[in-house]
């Protein structure tokens, strides 16, 4: 049984990582991928009975060794049951859209229709001559533009055409813009990055210098992009009778929009894409003729910042975090391809096949995760060694321990450093005083390490205006000062605590990548491989202590469905009986 109505796919991924290839192939290829995926039954089912043949020859001959002939076996098997599900599985063509396409045509209604020029800072200068030049040629002025805002608006569907031949329309004008910046392609997407920014900040897509001004502004896009959707959707439905409908979105850059469409869609699905460095600047430097340089300065700009008063800006980082299915593409168009294929087919027949051995033990380590009382992030780690869980673990304090996440700001009133410590005797009442400075609301939970930093820092002696400034932009909160022990620790010591097996060999598979303290302690007990989903903010593990010495770490983002959508995915509304005879009467 399919889910067969509705369906929208969503990408995010860093600059270059495969988010318009992707696209591409739900746009206009899909359907060819699955026959030529339907058309390898005959060459599966006769390398399926050749294993077999395989085994049973071994078995005959005495060697008891056919750990790798069963392996090859069961991928053979797993292909069979994707390609049995793939001939049920419609494979209608998906409308496509593009956010930055969105984005264009919001920044061009609000320059015919709202222009006020003391809101253009001076960059956008020339992109507004362009787009206001363009928008006189081609026939958009205050009147033809306002006609088509209220039709997507109140989803007038007599006016589907006018509103469909617009976007198209903003798609060349987003081609022409990038002509005219033919050779200043970095300055260009610098600006384009600025004007996404400030719709999500103030609703005006020029206008550098005004503040955060409503949280509602941080939908702006999605909400364009969704009310083109419910037009399209009711036009369909209404002209053509079609139940059917499919939308493949390019690409999400903002977690707010993410939320937008998750907290609406139940059948809505992003995609986060990974792609290392060096291969995405090769295909920058190919496709746009840009640097290493000039990459390098695109990631910083689109991994946003931390800074909650920058909720708006363009973090590609979130974004990823909160993928329902992560791939990897680092190889051909073909590979990335066969990937997507398995996971739309997936999508449309839940449970078709079982998780991958990665898939099963990260989704373990994420529910490990949510045990954690940390405030700040919750991580879980789980060792696996010759495919058995050897330790498991998740970021919290020791044992018999009080989390930060239960203990709140109130508590203070009525304990004092014995019952509820905080620092040395003498340190006490500083720290004490700090909490209640830094949090008004005294049933908020409190980050120690975070609060215990804030007194290292007023300890420095702090000559100059200049230097406090430059003092308090940095993050004082010590790992060292942090109460609770990483995910990691807690699986390696799970070992030490209860006895076991090593973890010499062994693969850890960690929601977050480690951070320096975790990596040495990784090294030194022999692990040899790291998955990991998120990366740690601001971390030298990798580039530094996981490259030292002649045994190094494997490491490997991790690739496949994350655990949010683990059940959702991997558990359908009947078990495979009762779908086949459900099946059976349908078809009788």
């Amino acid at each position: 049984m399919s889910r067969d109505d509705f369906l929208i796919i969503g990408f995010t991924g860093a600059f270059a990582s495969g988010c318009s290839e992707s696209s591409e192939l739900f746009r206009v290829k899909i359907a060819e991928e699955i026959r030529r995926l339907v058309d390898n039954k005959a060459g599966v089912n006769a390398s399926i009975t050749n294993c077999y043949n395989k085994i049973a020859q071994v078995r005959s001959e005495g060697k008891v060794k056919t750990k790798e002939l069963r392996r090859d076996l069961k991928k053979k098997l797993r292909m069979r049951s994707l390609i049995l599900a793939a001939q049920k599985t419609k494979a209608d063509q998906f409308v496509y859209i593009s956010m930055t396409v969105v984005m264009y045509s919001i920044a061009l209604d609000w320059l015919v229709r709202k222009n006020k020029k003391k809101q253009i800072a001076n960059r956008y200068a020339e992109l507004c001559g362009i787009m206001s030049n363009w928008a006189k040629a081609a026939g958009f002025d205050k009147k033809v533009l306002g006609s088509i805002h209220r039709a997507v608006e109140k989803k007038h569907v007599q006016k589907w055409s006018v509103v469909q031949e617009y976007h198209a329309k903003v798609g060349e004008l987003k081609d022409e813009v990038a002509r005219c910046y033919k050779g200043r392609q970095l300055e260009l997407f610098q600006i384009m990055q600025g004007v996404g920014n400030n719709l999500r900040k103030c609703g005006r897509p020029f206008d550098d210098a005004a503040g955060f001004e409503n949280p509602e502004y941080l939908q702006a896009l999605s909400q364009a992009a969704c009310n083109f959707i419910k037009l399209n959707r009711k036009w369909q439905i209404q002209t053509n009778q079609i139940t059917r409908t499919y939308y493949v979105i390019e690409c999400f850059r903002n977690a707010s929009e993410i939320d937008y469409f998750r907290s609406r869609f139940y059948e809505f699905y992003l995609f986060s894409l990974f792609c290392d460095e060096r291969t995405r600047h090769l295909r920058a430097k190919d496709r746009y003729g840009l640097s290493a340089s000039d990459c390098i300065e695109i990631d910083k700009r689109d991994q946003g910042s931390s800074n909650l008063g920058e909720l708006y800006a363009q973090n590609i980082t979130k974004c990823v975090n909160l993928a329902d299915i992560s791939l990897s593409n680092t190889e051909t168009k073909v590979d990335l391809y066969d990937k997507l294929i398995k996971y739309f087919i997936l999508i449309k027949n839940p449970s078709c096949i079982t998780p991958t051995r990665q898939e099963r033990n990260m989704h373990l380590a994420y529910s490990l995760s949510l045990s954690s009382t940390c405030i700040s992030r919750k991580v879980g780690a789980v060792i696996v060694k010759d495919e058995y869980i050897v330790g498991a673990g998740w970021n919290d304090t020791e044992i018999n321990r009080i989390g930060c996440g239960y203990r709140i700001v109130s508590d203070l009133d009525e304990t004092n450093n014995r019952s509820f410590p905080l620092a040395n005797e003498s340190e006490y009442s500083k720290v004490r005083q700090i909490v209640y400075d830094s949090h008004p609301n005294k049933d908020d939970s409190f980050c120690y390490k975070d609060e215990y930093g804030k007194l290292r820092k007023r300890k420095v002696d702090v000559v100059n205006d200049c230097c406090a400034v430059a003092l308090d932009g940095l993050n004082t909160g010590s790992l060292q000062q942090c109460r609770a022990l990483h995910a990691e620790e807690n699986a390696i010591l799970q070992g030490a605590r209860l006895g076991g097996v090593g973890v010499k060999g062994a693969t850890l598979f960690t929601t977050t990548f480690p951070c320096e303290l975790c990596a040495k302690k990784i090294m030194q007990v022999g692990i040899s491989a790291i998955i990991y989903c998120e990366p740690y903010p601001k971390s030298v593990s990798l580039d530094v202590f996981l490259k030292e010495g002649v045994d190094l770490v494997k490491t490997k983002h991790f690739e496949g469905v994350k655990s949010p959508s683990y059940y959702k995915l991997f558990k359908a509304s009947y078990d495979a009986k009762d779908r086949q005879q459900l099946s059976a009467m349908w078809s009788s």
